[in-house]
């Protein structure tokens, strides 16, 4: 997807210099860099990062924001489109595969309804670690990372996701950051 992006982002940009890497920022160890240029220098800093859709799937939200921080050049802006969380049952958790929403959340699901999961729904209901982000969760992860002018906007448009076989509609957000 990196390669398909740069070659885009070149071909209408051509005047735009354009260094791109991949990178783990959500691990503990220092991130050791692929890349799909050979001019790369993984000491360099950068002046955007993103996570797009991705973020709700991180055991550590807090470790890769300040990874990413660490990445960034004085003034670089870190930005994370999410969701929203739905409201979450009292047995349910934060950090509960559970917790993510289902196409009926407010019902336990029954034992047809768990055969009825396809295979690729279980599979990545395993790697879901939040049901979503509320403004004051993200403020808390930019501020604590060291990022100031935090800003935070709800998307109107609902984003429409292929769940198990079901469309759900989920509420996103932008949330950024600048580093100091």
């Amino acid at each position: 997807m990196l390669q398909q992006y740069t070659t885009l982002l070149s071909s209408s940009h051509p005047s735009l210099h354009l260094t791109t890497a991949i990178a783990d920022f959500c691990s503990a160890a220092t991130p050791e860099y692929s890349n799909t240029s050979a001019a790369f220098d993984s000491s360099a800093h950068y002046d955007v990062a993103g996570v797009a859709l991705g973020f709700h799937h991180f055991s550590d939200p807090s470790l890769c924001i300040s990874n990413l921080y660490a990445s960034l050049k004085k003034g670089g802006v870190l930005f994370i489109v999410d969701w929203l969380p739905k409201e979450v049952k009292k047995e349910e958790h934060i950090g509960s595969q559970h917790a993510h929403p289902s196409a009926h959340p407010s019902s336990q699901p029954s034992a047809q309804q768990k055969d009825k999961e396809t295979e690729e729904w279980k599979k990545m209901k395993k790697t879901i670690k939040t049901n979503g982000f509320s403004e004051s969760d993200m403020k808390v992860f930019f501020t604590e990372a060291g990022f100031t002018d935090f800003g935070f906007v709800v998307l109107e448009e609902k984003f429409l996701l292929q769940m198990n076989g079901k469309e759900v509609a989920k509420t996103g957000f932008i949330a950024k950051g600048r580093k100091v």
